[in-house]
């Protein structure tokens, strides 16, 4: 994941009737998990997962907000703060009943909450006491659930419960014209990487999929879930799983392990998945190991630059969008802007800093020292200008060695892409970049001429530049 101080969120309370607006906790919420609850009467909020004021008088009071993420009722509107634990706790709901609040305890690992055991804190006269719990109060009290139904090939839909007769009904489609359209079929596939290790993946198969026929293939990263209907991935920046298999390419979605994230082993373990889900895709005649293309976002734009660096094995192509870097200059700037980050994430990941006795370690596993190792065509996109800052070290390396390199810049999009047309930019640029370079494949919309013409000219590139020395 990118480092950007421009991810700084906080909660702010509006007043629906007169439009007016004021900052309900001026504190962020910091990173992962954060939920809201209110009280029955609207008097107070509890929120959990947030950093608390700092001005305050008590030193050690002051140094525990400093440090540690707090759940906290607030009043409304006074905006008053009762803060009530600095536990890492989700909040699962207010028992308006027996007044109190509901939750689970939860350890991050780098960008997912582990959920753990259940919490429950009781308001009381002497104020919010923490009392027993099980995972039984998890569960509301009210005689109908609603629950959100979906699988890995079935659209997600909102049923209704009767808890007394369990008869189920459906409440809600929430994409009642998917109907219309023909998905590719997923099944989950769990296979060994090159180094022994277990993975899953969900493999996204062509309508009309013929056993025997061999597929491009495109690797997707950063997240499985079978239990998710996922048409782009696990993210929508760059992602495009079933769009991809409508063109006749076959799509592994493969898991992440986050244990192994900012550790020395973390680029070698992933690309090992990378390489094991080639290796087992081939073995069962389903694709073409020559035409081979693979998708990095955020975190995983790393591992993949690695495998893309390190690897023997064959990748025709490749999108890394909004992605980690580990390279020097990444490293530099993220030193001076964030000195935590930068020690945590390369120098965790390289075991040194790149100085002196260190560096010998950084030229043999930084990507960016390796970029004469590059064969696949790379697209790169930026979503904002601090992205623009870190891609530029692959981008201007790449052009400088004569090798086949697309700048997507995207300059007011979000990480997580939310707008419709940096969607269409991002995940429709990619079906074409894929099917341009692992099928020969132009759209033939008049509008993307210069686009396609960008392209062939990649393809046709040659090493023009003086040798290096």
């Amino acid at each position: 994941m990118l480092y950007n101080v421009r991810y700084v969120f906080e909660y702010e309370l509006i007043d629906t009737t007169t439009g007016g607006a004021q900052i309900l906790l001026d504190a962020p919420i910091g990173h992962g998990h954060s939920e809201v609850a209110w009280s029955a009467d609207s008097h107070s909020v509890v929120i959990s997962g947030t950093y608390l004021p700092t001005d305050v008088p008590d030193p050690a009071e002051r140094t525990l907000r400093e440090r540690n993420r707090f759940v906290a009722e607030v009043m409304v509107p006074s905006g008053e703060i009762v803060p009530i634990c600095h536990e890492e706790l989700k909040l699962h709901g207010w028992d308006a009943q027996l007044n109190r609040l509901l939750f689970e305890s939860t350890v991050q690992l780098s960008y997912l909450d582990v959920a753990g055991r259940p919490v429950a804190y009781q308001k009381t006269q002497a104020g919010w006491m923490k009392i027993s719990a099980s995972a039984a109060d998890l569960l509301t009290s009210e005689q109908v659930d609603v629950t959100l139904e979906e699988d890995m090939n079935t659209p997600p839909r909102v049923f209704l419960r009767d808890r007394k007769s369990g008869q189920t009904a459906v409440l809600f489609d929430l994409n009642p014209r998917f109907e219309e359209l023909l998905f590719g079929r997923v099944q989950e596939l769990s296979f060994k990487a090159t180094d022994g290790h277990e993975v899953k993946a969900g493999l996204y198969l062509p309508p009309g999929y013929v056993p025997g026929k061999r597929y491009p293939l495109v690797i997707q990263t950063h997240g499985w879930n079978p239990d998710s209907f996922c048409i782009d991935g696990p993210y929508p920046t760059a992602f495009a799983a079933q769009p991809l298999a409508s063109k006749g390419i076959v799509v592994a979605q493969l898991e992440e392990d986050p244990a192994y994230v900012v550790k020395p082993d973390e680029l070698r373990h992933e690309q090992s998945a990378y390489e094991g889900a080639i290796d087992y895709l081939d073995a069962k005649g389903i694709i073409d190991r020559d035409r081979v293309g693979i998708i990095g976002f955020s975190r995983t734009g790393l591992s993949v630059k690695y495998a893309l660096t390190h690897s023997s094995y064959h990748f025709t192509a490749a999108t890394i969008a909004d992605g980690s870097d580990g390279g020097y200059y990444n490293y530099l700037t993220v030193l001076n802007w964030s000195p935590a980050a930068a020690k945590a994430d390369s120098e965790g990941i390289f075991g040194a800093t790149p100085f002196g006795a260190g560096m010998a370690t950084w030229l043999r596993n930084s990507p960016g020292f390796a970029l004469d190792k590059v064969a696949a065509a790379i697209r790169l996109e930026a979503n904002h200008p601090a992205s623009l800052l870190f891609t530029w070290e692959w981008f201007a390396g790449l052009r400088r060695l004569g090798k086949a390199v697309d700048l997507i810049y995207m300059p007011e999009a979000d990480h997580v892409l939310v707008k419709p047309w940096d969607r269409i930019i991002s995940q429709g640029g990619n079906v074409d970049w894929f099917c341009f370079w692992l099928k020969g494949e132009e759209d033939s919309d008049p509008s993307k001429a210069e686009q396609y013409s960008r392209w062939g000219a990649l393809k046709k590139l040659e090493v023009r530049a003086e040798p290096l020395r």
